[in-house]
């Protein structure tokens, strides 16, 4: 079942789907009528505020009924927005289209752009493209005078790329068999000739020589940026006291001239309950991600710093100023802040009652600028009836944020959230061994207090990830019909849900596994699959005695008992490179086996015979996939 080009496979996976279809069809105008509410939410055309650097503004959108963004940018004028506007007029500082991923989509059925660079100098865009869903890229180099794709640019199975300091070199990374990035690959433009380079490269001068910044150590990872002389660093490196890694990541200094692991200076440790996530440098500034008690934050740093002590510091002795942010915030994502000069750095916050909102942090005046929020179409402020006849339960008006402890003084702008008709709080509940799990709740104001109301449980958080919780308009439409959504900040997903069942059989109404990973041990054992060798550190090494017994305690497909189970939606996708679509089919026909009759008929498998892992990408087809995944009747319990 493991071959996909076993055309068996193909036509069994067509008949789960044609009883996927037929058990659903009593839902199908329900579906329709959700889809149309969805839809009628977005507005007609989507467009971010521009990004300024150098001569030019770069910004996307996406046009008027259309699925995907357009990249586009404009000179800037010196002269202010006025002149900008009239030389606008006389056609001048005309808008160009840098990249469409509309018609990519129209050309090849599917898109997904995995990374997009522009050359330091504004001439060149490398960018990579998944064409078929499974996640393996083309590296593609456009010359943006002419507009055309550089013929001997394009490379497979590129994961990542940076332009050299000069704009004349392209870096990137290619994968092997597994997808597991192994090789450094330099590209001179106009050449056609790729220099293979495996070590840290001065990319203001690549051919001054090389030198090996660490020795490779089990366990230990670091994440370092140049700053004029000096290389800051993210790792979790053992620290003089310790053998091991040490448990999360710090950050640490040392001249880029000597860069051996002896000589590098801990700056910070990160506090109690606090991780360091990533890090971003300019300039004048470091900017740091932060996770307190899995809530995200951001601060920044003046640099280049004074730290002359020889024990680490503590944070708050750094002066950071964290960004003034509400406190109903569960997402904060940084934009692409491409201008290393600029002060201003660009994130774009949410919340699951608060719609995306893109702010600018002023790091050396120490302010902030909203920008922009996304609209809500359909959203009155008289909580009106929307055009598709469905009454929210509460007198919906749109507010301000009240001051709040998370917004200094004199900084005060408007947060426009929907706290009025949504309810959001954050919970920790104690699992069954003690620890405290953090639960996020959603719903109306109506159904807070209700005893008794329908709810959705999310529950994810492999590899160090956490469930998102960002808006998502969709949602209106459980919210609305009184359903309560809860987000569990745990360990996997699919797996999860998989071995919850298998444990408490009676606990769930109905279950949704989307790309779940259900048969581990199998997949584990075979390490030419993608991801498997990186798994061992995240689940353990099955080919170890106590690893296999402790996993095959929990894999949902090896501890599938008898009885009743739940009812079951299984969502796959055909080209998914994480997962693959066998486990999936898999589990099911065991499931079947397994449960009674009337129960086996409720177990559905939908795959997606033309996406990937993340299913499809377009902001329409978006909302068919949400449905495809919550096929749920309004009236069933939670």
């Amino acid at each position: 079942m493991s071959d996909t080009g076993d055309p068996d496979l193909v036509d069994y996976l067509g008949r789960e789907n044609a009883y996927a279809d037929s058990f659903m069809a009593d839902t199908f105008d329900l579906r329709q009528r959700l889809v149309g509410e969805m839809k009628s939410r977005m507005p007609d055309k989507v467009s971010t505020p521009p990004e300024h650097w150098g001569p030019w503004s770069y910004y996307q959108y996406i046009p008027e009924g259309r699925e995907y963004p357009v990249l586009c940018r404009r000179l800037r004028h010196p002269d202010g927005y006025a002149k900008a506007l009239l030389d606008y007029m006389r056609g001048c500082h005309r808008e160009e289209i840098l990249l469409d991923w509309n018609e990519i989509a129209e050309q090849f059925g599917y898109v997904h752009i995995g990374t997009c660079r522009i050359s330091l100098d504004h001439k060149f865009l490398a960018y990579t493209l998944d064409i078929s869903g499974n996640e393996s890229f083309t590296l593609q180099v456009k010359d943006l005078h002419s507009g055309h794709v550089i013929p001997n640019s394009k490379m497979e199975g590129v994961v990542s790329l940076a332009w050299a300091g000069d704009s004349s070199c392209l870096l990137y990374t290619v994968c092997d068999a597994t997808q597991r990035p192994y090789r450094v690959f330099s590209m001179e433009l106009g050449s056609g000739h790729h220099l293979r380079k495996v070590y840290v490269i001065d990319t203001e001068h690549m051919k001054d020589g090389l030198w090996l910044l660490r020795e490779r150590v089990a366990g230990v990872q670091y994440f370092l940026e140049h700053h004029y002389g000096f290389f800051y660093i993210l790792t979790n490196a053992p620290l003089e006291s310790t053998s091991s890694a040490a448990e999360g990541y710090y950050l640490a200094r040392c001249i880029a001239e000597k860069s051996l692991t002896a000589e590098w200076q801990v700056i910070v440790l990160p506090g109690q309950d606090i991780s360091f996530q990533d890090m971003d440098i300019f300039h004048g500034h470091l900017v740091l991600s932060i996770q307190q008690k899995g809530l995200p934050l951001f601060c920044s740093i003046d640099i280049p710093m004074s730290v002359n002590s020889e024990q680490p510091m503590k944070l708050e002795n750094l002066n950071p100023w964290f960004f003034p942010v509400p406190s109903c915030l569960c997402s904060i994502v940084a934009g692409s802040n491409h201008d290393f000069m600029s002060s201003i750095y660009r994130v774009v916050i949410s919340s699951p009652v608060m719609p995306d909102i893109i702010v600018d942090y002023d790091m050396g005046k120490r302010e902030f600028t909203i920008l922009h929020q996304e609209e809500v179409v359909g959203l009155t402020e008289k909580g009106e009836s929307d055009s598709y006849g469905v009454a929210f339960p509460f007198n919906f008006t749109i507010t301000k944020l009240k001051k709040d402890e998370s917004l200094e003084d004199g900084q005060q702008q408007s947060w426009t959230d929907l706290s009025e008709a949504f309810s959001c709080e954050r919970i920790e509940v104690v699992s069954h061994d003690g620890f405290m799990v953090p639960l996020t709740i959603v719903r109306s104001q109506k159904a807070k207090h209700t005893n008794q109301s329908p709810g959705l449980l999310h529950g994810y958080g492999a590899y160090g990830e956490v469930l998102d919780k960002s808006w998502c308009s969709d949602h209106i439409s459980l919210l609305s019909r009184g359903w309560v959504l809860a987000y569990a900040d745990v360990s996997a997903g699919g797996l999860l849900v998989g071995a919850a069942i298998n444990i408490y059989h009676s606990l769930f109404s109905a279950v949704i596994l989307k790309v779940p990973f259900l048969d581990i041990c199998n997949t584990m054992l075979n390490p030419c699959l993608p991801l498997t060798i990186l798994d061992y550190d995240e689940f353990g090494d099955p080919q170890n005695q106590a690893d296999f017994e402790i996993i095959n305690h929990y894999s949902p497909y090896d501890n599938i008992t008898q009885g009743c189970y739940p009812s079951v939606l299984v969502t796959t996708s055909f080209h998914d490179s994480r997962v693959g679509v066998w486990e999936a089919a898999k589990w099911v026909a065991r499931l079947r086996d397994k449960t009674c009759p009337t129960c086996s008929q409720s177990v559905i498998l939908k795959t997606n015979m033309s996406g990937g892992h993340f299913g499809e990408g377009g902001r329409y087809l978006h909302c068919e996939d949400f449905l495809s995944s919550k096929d749920t009747d309004q009236d069933s319990p939670g």
